[in-house]
């Protein structure tokens, strides 16, 4: 029986909205291999509406507490998903962050140079796809 993981997504949500049909990507993608998302604000910004800006930190690090690995996807730059790398990171959680080839040259070094971080960069939603079916296959083995 296949392990059932717990999945935070991290994807800009204030910072830009560029890449949100990769976000729906990768999260169809956790759907097929049975993990479950801990963020769905990341597809639908609008479950933020109405709380502050503690109430999105205090949902969002204890999801981070209890997923057993964070993907992210790191093609637009922003603040928090850099927050949430580094708290998954910081937690020894298993991290992949995957980016879009056509930005390779925008892409955090801070991500890129970190050793506990696993980076991907995807040409194409195959490529995508693949990259999350390998990186949870390889976080199940170790289970």
């Amino acid at each position: 029986m296949t392990a059932t993981l717990s999945v935070y997504l991290a994807a800009s949500i204030l910072g830009g909205r560029d890449y949100a049909t990769a976000y729906r990507t990768i999260a169809d993608q956790l759907a097929a291999e049975t993990a479950t998302l801990l963020s769905p604000q990341v597809l639908d910004p609008a479950e933020d509406n109405g709380l502050t800006e503690a109430q999105v930190y205090d949902r969002d690090v204890a999801a981070l507490n209890r997923a057993d690995c964070l993907v992210a996807e790191i093609s637009q730059p922003s603040l928090g998903v850099g927050f949430e790398i580094a708290y998954a990171v910081g937690l020894a959680r298993p991290v992949l962050a995957l980016y879009d080839t056509r930005v390779a040259g925008r892409v955090s070094a801070m991500v890129l140079g970190c050793r506990q971080v696993r980076t991907v960069a995807y040409r194409d939603e195959s490529a995508m796809r693949s990259a999350v079916h390998d990186f949870l296959c390889a976080i199940r083995t170790s289970l």
